[in-house]
């Protein structure tokens, strides 16, 4: 800084120019006579000072020339024509390091404005923001609308901007300290571990949290971006499986946690170990809901083999159906009608459906057979009043052998009639209202 004496226009400190105005003043001067009772009291209000100030260091930053000083001095009010000296850049970087090196910067930053976020004085904590809360000072640039729904974010409900976003300069869009889809992580460390998950759902494999959930507030619960859970989900499964959301959406028979709850009902929206993004396996799942079907399979002797390897759905649509019970295919349950072919679908997606064909059969259509005589056409495929498969059997488990049922409901007052079957080595023997008690053996017809 060139001498308060030199011949020339020269730059002195404003600090030296209010030592002489308070040594004039008879006034004790403070903050190295800047800032005092009388004089710019305000900037040594702050609860935390700027290292120049405390030091009583202000020609660190302001400079004048010595006709300005006397103007000053003969009006501090109208005459204020300090400046800060010559630098490439904000001033600040004179003494801080730079904040613009990220490849998004803050405006602020870009424009070089320090001072629209930072007092240089001083402040209410140890980097002056003007505001006493971050968020404050944010909103006064931002816009509120998108911070301030029903469900907020931890840190936007604190007021803790930058505990996601960097205020200055950032490699990462929005300014955030990491990319998005790992930035989640640094709280939710619990939701990181999912992705080491054999299954895991592609929108947070690929793109992170934000595709699902508002990082700011929501109308909805867990920061979801649409109000309804299901309608979320359609809006990528529209183009993954159209049919699937048609159905889900106007089924003639609706499955109720598909109509009724969210698509988490059943899976976890984030990863699993069982394929679909299914909770749990298929059949827990399914009897978590279904008690009644939970409470037959216990202690039974026989289990359809679908509901004990494969799970409900090898017959059950699990999102709707056209057809009752949500069945995959066509299956009458009816207790007699006349026997076709197509209304036993569900049935001959798994078994041969040459077991029904002829009255005749080989061991290679049926079991159900005495000698050759097959038992299951005799049963089916009668002319008239042809018995439905869950007349005998049970679909799901029985504590008979061969799913026989231990009593089926006949006529209209819903009469039960009781089944006792009893298997053989190479027959067995049925007792029965419908009939006489009857044996059959595959060797040895019992016809004969």
């Amino acid at each position: 800084m060139q001498s308060l004496f030199s011949p020339r226009p020269v730059f002195v400190s404003l600090i030296c120019c209010l030592l002489i105005l308070l040594g004039r003043g008879g006034i004790e001067a403070q903050a190295g006579g800047c800032a005092n009772g009388s004089c710019h009291a305000n900037i040594i209000g702050f609860a935390k000072l700027h290292n120049p100030v405390e030091s009583g260091e202000c020609e660190a930053c302001h400079l004048a020339k010595e006709e300005d000083v006397a103007r000053h001095q003969a009006k501090p009010a109208s005459f204020k024509a300090f400046h800060l000296p010559e630098s490439k850049g904000p001033f600040c970087y004179e003494c801080h390091d730079k904040v613009n090196n990220g490849s998004a910067i803050h405006p602020p930053v870009q424009e070089g404005e320090c001072l629209a976020c930072h007092s240089p004085h001083g402040g209410a904590n140890k980097v002056f923001l003007k505001s006493k809360q971050v968020s404050e000072l944010c909103f006064e640039c931002h816009e509120t609308a998108e911070m301030t729904k029903t469900f907020q974010h931890s840190p936007v409900a604190d007021g803790e901007c930058t505990a996601c976003h960097n205020p200055h300069s950032s490699n990462n869009k929005s300014l955030l300290k990491t990319p998005a889809n790992t930035l989640c992580f640094d709280c939710h460390d619990d939701k990181k571990e999912l992705l080491s998950k054999p299954v895991v759902h592609p929108p947070l494999q690929d793109e992170g949290c934000l595709a699902c959930h508002a990082p700011h507030s929501s109308t909805a619960k867990s920061l979801l971006k649409n109000d309804s859970q299901a309608e979320l989900c359609f809006e990528c499964h529209q183009e993954i499986n159209p049919e699937l959301v048609k159905m889900a959406k106007s089924a003639k028979y609706p499955h109720t946690p598909v109509s009724d709850e969210p698509c988490t009902a059943c899976h976890d929206p984030h990863a699993s170990e069982s394929a679909k993004l299914l909770s749990d396996k298929p059949q827990t799942i399914c009897l978590d809901c279904h008690e009644e079907i939970k409470k037959e399979l216990t202690n039974t002797v026989s289990i359809h083999d679908p509901v004990k390897t494969q799970g409900c759905t090898v017959c059950h649509e699990v999102h709707g159906s056209t057809r009752p019970k949500l069945l995959t295919q066509k299956f009458s349950d009816k207790f007699s009608s006349r026997y076709q072919e197509d209304l036993y679908q569900l049935c001959f997606g798994c078994h041969n459906k040459t077991m029904m064909a002829n009255q005749r059969a080989t061991k290679e259509e049926t079991q159900f057979r005495d000698g050759d005589t097959n038992l299951h056409y005799s049963h089916v495929v009668k002319p008239t009043n042809g018995r439905s498969c869950k007349v005998c059997h049970e679909p799901h488990g029985a504590r008979q052998k061969k799913l026989i049922k231990q009593s089926v409901a006949f006529g209209k007052g819903a009469m039960m009639i009781k089944i006792k079957y009893t298997k053989t080595a190479t027959g067995g023997t049925c007792v029965v209202a419908c009939h006489r008690p009857r044996d059959y053996d595959r060797k040895h017809p019992a016809s004969k």
